[in-house]
C-alpha cells in the first residue's frame, strides 16, 4: 500500500512538559496543510489534551463512548502493563490559534500476533467491556484525518505487517469514509460482510496492509480461513415454511405478476429496479442474450394448505460462464444478480421482516440447484436489512466469501432545509456564480423551473428529455438513449409505467421556453433513485445542470412525500459528490456455490494481488500529497 501523502520526519522528538505555560512546546505549531500523527506510549502525557479530546468526541463522525477521554483512559491504566498498546493523534492546523492544533482522531492501537498468520498486526483495542471500536474522527476534518492516519501507518515504525480495523460500525460514518478512502486509493484489503452484536448493531472487520508484504498476506487471508474452516448448516427461522420456485421461461412471470406487484409494496427495502414495471422492458431490451434464471421465494403456512403461499423475495440471476468481479474475466461459471445498462442497484426485493429466513430459504435453494456454477455474485446490493440479513447468514455458516468490491456513491438526504443544505453543500463563492450564471441564463429570455405534475401528458416531457440529451455530450458520444436501438422505446415505457403508478418525477429548466436541462427521477417508498440528467452543451457557460441539480434539492426538502434520493451515479462523480453531502455504501460479495467455488472465492484476492503486480491497475489515483509530522512520546 502506497501513501498519498508527504511525511516528514523531525530529527529529534520534542520534549514533553507538563505544565500549562510550556504546553505550546508539546506539540509543533503546523503550517497551513501540515497535519501531526503522535503516536503515544507515555499516557500520562495524555493529560494535556483531554480538553481536546472532549471536544473531538462531541464532534465526532461517529460517537464512540468507550473511545471517550474518561473510559479509554481508566482501561489504558488497568491493562497498559500486559499489553502492547499505543495512542495514535491526528493533529490538525488551528488557523484560530496555530500554536494550538486541533485534535481530529483518536486511534487505540494494540499490536500483537495475527490469529491466522505468523505476522504481527495492530488491531483497534478491544479492551474488556468494550463493545465497539470505531476510532474517533473529527466531523469536519473526516477525510484528510484518515489521509494523515494511513501516511502514518505506511511511515511509522510500528513493525507491523497488518492493520485491522475490528468491530467497526457496518453502517455508520466511519466505515463509509473507510470504504471511501480504500476504493479511491485502491488499497488491498479484507473485510467481513458483517456480523451482529448482542446490542443489534452490524459490526465489520477490515483489514490492510501496511506495505507490499502486508499487501500479499491481505490476499492470503481468505486463503488460509478457507482451509481452516467447514461450512455450517444454519436453521431457518421458521423450518419447513419456506420455498422456491425457479422459472427460466420469462413468458411463465406472468403466473407471478399479481405476487411480485404486492411484494413490491411490502418491501423492507425498495428497489425499483427489480420491480415488475421496469424489469419486464428491461428483459425486452437488454436480457434477450442472456440465461436468465428467476427464483421467487414463497412462505407457506403448513396449519392452512389451502392458504395462498406469500411471496417473500424475488431474486433475478444471471448465468455466465466468467466471473467479472476482479477487473479481469475469469473462467468460472457464475450466478449472478442481473444487472443491465440501465440497472444501478441489485438488491433483491424481500418482504419486510422476513429477510432472514428468505436469505436461508435462497441459499437452501442455491446448494441444490446452482446450475453447475462455481460462485454466487451478489453484485451492487446496497446497505439496508437485505445485507445485514446476508451479512448474518455468512457470518454464522461460515460460507467461503469475497467482498469483490465496496464503494460508495451520493446520497440526498434533506436537513433542516434548502438552505441550510445549500450553505453546508457549496461555498459562498459558489453559490454566488450560480446566481450569476442564472441571471446570466435568463438574459436569453424568461427562466423557469418546471416539475411534472399528475395532470400533466408525460409525453411531451419524455420527448424534451430525449431531445435535450441528443444536444449534450452523450449524444455527441453515442451514448444517449436514441443512439442505441431498443434504448430510447426501453425509456418511454418505464417512464410512462412510472407515471401510471405515480413514481415518475421529472424536472426541467427552460430559458424563453426552450429546455436547457432535464431531469428524470424514480419513486420508490419514502425516496426515489436519479436515472438520468442532461443539459444542452450550447449552455454549458451557465452550468444548466447543476442549477437543475440545485433545484432538484430544493424540491426534495419542500417534498412531504421524499426522505431521500440515490444518486446512482458513479462513485468518482465530482459534481454531484460536491453538492449531494451523504453516501451510500455499495458492495458486491462473491460467495462460493460448489467445491470448486470454495477454492475460487478463496484464491479470488491472491488474483487481484498478482494482477496489480503485473499489471500495475489502479495504482494512479489517489488525492494530491498533504505534508505531515510523525512524532513519537
Amino acid at each position: 500500500m502506497k501513501s498519498a501523502l508527504a511525511i516528514a520526519m523531525p530529527d529529534t522528538e520534542p520534549p514533553a512538559p507538563r505544565d500549562a505555560a510550556s504546553r505550546h512546546a508539546s506539540w509543533p505549531t503546523l503550517t497551513a496543510d501540515q497535519f501531526l500523527v503522535a503516536s503515544i506510549t507515555d499516557f500520562a502525557a495524555l493529560d494535556e489534551i483531554t480538553v481536546k479530546w472532549q471536544d473531538l468526541a462531541a464532534h465526532a463522525v461517529e460517537a464512540n463512548p468507550f473511545y471517550e477521554p474518561a473510559r479509554l483512559r481508566d482501561a489504558l491504566a488497568r491493562h497498559r502493563a500486559n499489553t502492547d498498546l499505543r495512542l495514535v493523534l491526528i493533529f490538525a492546523p488551528n488557523r484560530a490559534r496555530p500554536a494550538e492544533p486541533l485534535l481530529c482522531g483518536v486511534f487505540p492501537l494494540e499490536r500483537r500476533r495475527h490469529q491466522a498468520i505468523a505476522c504481527r498486526t495492530l488491531r483497534l483495542w478491544q479492551y474488556e467491556g468494550c463493545e465497539l471500536a470505531t476510532p474517533l474522527v473529527r466531523a469536519t476534518h473526516a477525510e484528510p484525518t484518515l489521509e494523515a492516519f494511513f501516511a502514518w501507518l505506511a511511515s511509522a515504525d510500528h513493525g507491523c505487517a497488518l492493520l485491522e480495523f475490528n468491530r467497526v460500525s457496518g453502517e455508520g460514518a466511519f466505515h463509509t469514509l473507510l470504504v471511501d478512502y480504500l476504493d479511491h486509493h485502491a488499497v488491498l484489503h479484507h473485510a467481513s460482510p458483517g456480523y451482529r452484536a448482542a446490542q443489534g448493531h452490524l459490526l465489520r472487520d477490515v483489514t490492510v496492509g501496511t506495505g507490499s508484504r502486508g499487501d500479499l498476506i491481505v490476499s492470503l487471508l481468505p486463503l488460509l480461513t478457507s482451509l481452516k474452516r467447514q461450512r455450517k448448516p444454519v436453521a431457518q427461522a421458521r423450518p419447513g415454511k419456506m420455498f422456491a420456485v425457479a422459472v427460466e421461461d420469462p413468458a411463465q412471470l406472468a403466473r407471478y405478476a399479481a405476487d411480485w406487484d404486492q411484494l413490491a409494496e411490502s418491501v423492507g427495502e425498495p428497489n425499483p429496479f427489480y420491480e415488475r414495471w421496469m424489469f419486464e422492458p428491461a428483459l425486452a431490451a437488454f436480457g434477450k442474450d442472456r440465461r436468465l434464471i428467476f427464483v421467487f421465494i414463497f412462505a407457506s403456512e403448513p396449519d392452512d394448505p389451502s392458504s395462498r403461499p406469500l411471496l417473500c423475495g424475488f431474486f433475478p440471476l444471471d448465468l455466465g460462464n466468467r466471473y467479472d468481479g476482479l477487473g479481469r474475466r475469469l473462467p468460472l461459471k457464475t450466478l449472478s444478480l442481473w444487472k443491465h445498462k440501465y440497472g444501478y442497484l441489485c438488491t433483491p426485493l424481500v418482504r419486510e421482516g422476513r429477510a432472514a429466513e428468505t436469505v436461508a430459504a435462497f441459499f437452501a435453494w442455491l446448494d441444490a440447484h446452482a446450475h453447475g456454477a462455481a460462485v454466487m455474485d451478489f453484485q451492487y446490493i446496497a446497505a439496508g436489512p437485505f445485507h445485514r440479513a446476508l451479512a448474518e447468514y455468512l457470518h454464522q455458516s461460515e460460507c467461503p466469501h469475497y467482498q469483490a468490491q465496496s464503494f460508495t456513491r451520493a446520497l440526498l438526504t434533506e436537513r433542516n432545509d434548502a438552505a441550510d443544505y445549500l450553505r453546508e453543500a457549496l461555498s459562498r463563492e459558489h453559490r454566488k456564480d450560480l446566481r450569476r450564471k442564472e441571471r446570466r441564463l435568463a438574459e436569453n429570455g424568461a427562466l423557469e423551473y418546471a416539475a411534472l405534475s399528475a395532470t400533466d401528458d408525460p409525453r411531451p416531457w419524455i420527448a424534451e428529455y430525449i431531445e435535450v440529451e441528443d444536444l449534450s455530450w452523450k449524444g455527441r458520444q453515442g451514448c444517449a438513449l436514441s443512439s442505441t436501438p431498443g434504448e430510447r422505446e426501453f425509456f418511454e415505457a418505464i417512464a410512462m409505467a412510472a407515471f401510471a403508478r405515480g413514481r415518475l418525477m421529472m424536472l426541467a429548466l427552460r430559458a424563453a421556453g426552450r429546455a436547457v436541462a432535464c431531469k428524470c427521477n424514480f419513486i420508490a417508498g419514502r425516496g426515489s433513485y436519479a436515472f438520468k440528467i442532461a443539459f444542452d452543451e450550447r449552455d454549458a457557460a451557465a452550468s444548466p445542470g447543476i442549477l437543475l441539480e440545485v433545484e432538484n434539492i430544493r424540491r426534495l426538502h419542500q417534498s412531504a412525500e421524499l426522505d431521500w434520493m440515490d444518486s446512482c451515479a458513479n462513485s468518482h462523480n465530482a459534481m454531484i459528490n460536491r453538492m449531494w453531502l451523504d453516501r451510500l455504501p455499495v458492495q458486491s460479495i462473491a460467495v462460493s456455490a460448489s467445491r470448486r467455488g470454495r477454492l475460487a472465492v478463496a484464491l479470488m484476492p491472491l488474483l487481484k494481488w498478482a494482477n496489480r503486480q503485473i499489471f500495475r491497475r489502479d495504482l494512479a489515483r489517489g488525492k494530491s500529497a498533504r505534508a505531515i509530522q510523525i512524532i513519537a512520546r
